[in-house]
C-alpha cells in the first residue's frame, strides 16, 4: 500500500462509495494490519461513517508510524483526518492546531495534493471558528495549489 492507494479509498469517500473503500481497507487489513497506510484509510473510512472518535484515535496510530518511518505525506494525511475529524465534534481550536501541523508537513514533503488538503481542513478550522477572513485565504491558497497539481476534487473542495 502506499499513498496513491490511500487517495484511491479517498476518491470512493468522496463518491458516495463508502462500501466499496470500506471492502477494499477490509481486504487490505486482513493482508497488512499494521501497514501505515492502511491505518489511514481505516481513519477515513470510519471518519466518512460519523464515527470521529474511532477516526482520531486510528490517525493517532498513523501519524506514530509515519514519524517513525519519516513519511510526510503519511504524516501530513494522518494529521488532516485528525483536523477534520475534531473539527466535526466541535473541537475547533484542536482541529485549526492539527490542520496547522498538516501543513507544515505536506510543505516539507514537497507534496501539492496534502499541502491542498491540508489548507482546506485550515480553513474550514477557521471558519468554523468565526475567522472567515483568515478562512477565505486558505481557502484561495487551497484553490491554487489544486489548480497547479490539477486536481479538480481540490478545486471543487476550495470553491
Amino acid at each position: 500500500m502506499d499513498i496513491q492507494w490511500v487517495r484511491q479509498i479517498e476518491h470512493l469517500l468522496h463518491s458516495g462509495q463508502r462500501d466499496g473503500a470500506s471492502s477494499q481497507v477490509n481486504e487490505a487489513a486482513a493482508a497488512a494490519p499494521e501497514d501505515r497506510y492502511v491505518l489511514l484509510s481505516r481513519s477515513l473510512v470510519s471518519s466518512y461513517g460519523y464515527h470521529h472518535d474511532q477516526s482520531i484515535a486510528v490517525a493517532a496510530a498513523v501519524l506514530e508510524a509515519a514519524r517513525a518511518a519519516s513519511d510526510k505525506v503519511a504524516e501530513a494525511k494522518a494529521l488532516c483526518t485528525q483536523a477534520n475529524a475534531l473539527r466535526r465534534l466541535g473541537r475547533r481550536e484542536e482541529a485549526l492546531v492539527a490542520a496547522t501541523a498538516a501543513l507544515e508537513a505536506a510543505r516539507a514533503a514537497g507534496d501539492n495534493l496534502s499541502q491542498g488538503d491540508a489548507l482546506q481542513s485550515q480553513a474550514d478550522a477557521l471558519r468554523m471558528l468565526g475567522r472567515y477572513e483568515e478562512s477565505l485565504g486558505a481557502s484561495t491558497a487551497a484553490l491554487e495549489v489544486a489548480r497547479s497539481a490539477g486536481s479538480k476534487a481540490g478545486e471543487g473542495n476550495a470553491l
